[in-house]
């Protein structure tokens, strides 16, 4: 059974208000081909790019493990190099329906971006909260 992983990162139409419109159209191009230079250099030729944008990237394969190891060390540079929080879903799909995986996969980014608890379910303070993406930071830190 094949599985569809879908990334999007967070905040992207913040990004983009944040700069001019040649900067973002450069900037967008320059990391649509970085993320797949990343993705390829991944080492695992059984997760296969099937669209990657500005601000979000699909991938699909037949072994699970392969396209989670992908999608977990995606996710560590965008954290820890880019310094950038994303969302993720992996799920089990039908190639012959991708239209349907894809509007599945974005309303579970839609419903992950717009929960208002943690992972584990209790809500967080804001004054509190660890960050959710580098967790040795308290969310409200600044620097």
């Amino acid at each position: 059974m094949p599985f569809l992983a879908a990334i999007e990162v967070d905040r992207r139409q913040q990004t983009i208000m944040a700069t001019d419109k040649l900067k973002e159209i450069l900037g967008g191009s320059w990391h649509i081909e970085e993320t797949v230079d990343f993705l390829k250099k991944a080492g695992e030729p059984r997760v296969e790019i099937l669209q990657p944008v500005s601000g979000a990237v699909w991938l699909c394969s037949e072994d699970l493990g392969a396209l989670q190891r992908v999608v977990w060390k995606f996710r560590d540079w965008l954290v820890e190099k880019l310094e950038i929080s994303c969302t993720f879903v992996v799920m089990p799909y039908d190639r012959t329906k991708l239209k349907e995986a894809k509007d599945e996969a974005d309303e579970r980014i839609r419903v992950l971006k717009s929960s208002k608890e943690g992972g584990d379910g209790r809500p967080y303070a804001p004054l509190f909260a660890p960050c959710r993406i580098q967790p040795q930071f308290p969310a409200n830190y600044f620097d």
